[in-house]
């Protein structure tokens, strides 16, 4: 058991049960507190290195509905870009059919407005076409 609990994904591993299941735990509210859950296919770590694979350097577990469970369909190994962009608090928009967050926006119809501006913008009222576009001169 030693050579396994020094692998990375052991410890991923155990944090996530213990956010989930230990009420003594401080981050326990955010996630078990809120009623999210491990599959109980991940009790065991063979299975869930079996589902996740190795953890690539810089990557940590992401629940890709960020409201949903630990399971294998709903999680995935993510950068911090990737998890930041996947948070309950982002602003999320569809433009051309496309859904995300705005960050995500930004850079999909590159647009020539600093994402703070186009923030600014959208908090303020403004359409989000019309706040990803550059005259500052737009009605909300």
């Amino acid at each position: 058991m030693t050579a396994r609990t020094n692998l990375p994904e052991y410890n991923v591993w155990e944090s996530m049960l213990t956010r989930c299941r230990n009420p003594r735990h401080h981050t326990y509210p955010a996630y078990g507190g809120k009623g999210i859950t491990v599959c109980e296919r991940w009790f065991s770590f063979d299975n869930f290195y079996e589902d996740m694979g190795p953890r690539p350097p810089g990557y940590w577990i992401e629940r890709r509905d960020s409201k949903g469970n630990y399971e294998p369909g709903n999680c995935r190994w993510a950068n911090d870009q990737q998890q930041s962009r996947n948070r309950s608090s982002n602003l999320i928009f569809t433009v051309n059919g496309i859904t995300d967050c705005l960050a995500a926006l930004c850079e999909i119809f590159t647009s020539p407005v600093p994402y703070k501006t186009v923030h600014a913008r959208v908090k303020k009222g403004w359409p989000i076409e019309s706040a990803l576009k550059n005259p500052a001169k737009h009605l909300p």
